[in-house]
């Protein structure tokens, strides 16, 4: 049995709302001199007023006041062509485990890689994977250097990445990956930062779907641009 994929906010911009709220009201208004002054400053901001003013700011044109909500990520279990995908998002930092310098030990054994639901002879796939593991450890046992050896590892074995992004190249890249053309892994990835988003605020997770969602959410139909097919609500 393969590995899940677990992700982590492992941390984020203190009281989010409220600086996206800052950012929001300096667009008229002159800046106090510390945070703790925006109680009350120029408005009485309950959290209530600072959800009303999110939730204004997504119906708007420019949305800069977003990035104002900064966080930093841990996915673990994913697959190196998953991070390959991930990277392509520009509006990030992130950071990938070495494979060259880090021996990814028995990953097979240990299920440390991805066979998606589709492979129809997983059987097979998985003796692949300890095949490959089994040339991978001779290799090293004889004296190959983990830079060399790492050359013959399957594009989906396991290794950690942390992503560092803002709020707004957030709902960019959820919007694309929590679709349902979107390969397995990455849509269970995606709703894993969308719940983990809900706990920092509920109203973080509300503009994190995309189109086809919106539609089967609201019980009607629509032709998904990518695959072509029929979205059922």
């Amino acid at each position: 049995m393969t590995k899940q994929p677990i992700v982590t906010l492992f941390t984020h911009t203190s009281e989010p709302l409220r600086a996206i709220a800052l950012a929001i009201d300096i667009w008229h208004h002159p800046i106090p001199s510390h945070i703790e002054e925006t109680i009350g400053y120029p408005y009485n901001w309950t959290e209530d007023k600072l959800v009303d003013k999110f939730r204004w700011l997504m119906k708007q044109p420019h949305q800069t006041p977003l990035e104002y909500f900064s966080m930093v990520w841990v996915f673990k279990n994913v697959s190196r062509a998953w991070q390959q995908q991930l990277t392509r998002h520009r509006l990030a930092s992130y950071s990938i485990q070495s494979l060259r310098v880090v021996d990814p030990g028995e990953f097979a054994k240990e299920g440390r890689y991805h066979c998606p639901e589709s492979v129809k002879e997983k059987d097979e796939y998985h003796g692949s994977m300890e095949l490959i593991e089994s040339i991978y450890r001779n290799m090293i046992d004889s004296g190959e250097t983990t830079e060399d050896a790492r050359g013959i590892l399957p594009l989906n074995i396991h290794s950690p990445v942390t992503m560092c992004i803002n709020y707004r190249a957030l709902v960019g890249l959820l919007k694309q990956r929590l679709c349902i053309a979107a390969q397995e892994e990455w849509r269970s990835v995606a709703q894993q930062m969308r719940e983990e988003l809900i706990k920092v605020h509920p109203v973080f997770g509300e503009p994190l779907d995309c189109i086809c969602g919106r539609f089967k959410n609201a019980g009607r139909e629509m032709i998904c641009r990518t695959t072509g097919k029929k979205v059922m609500g």
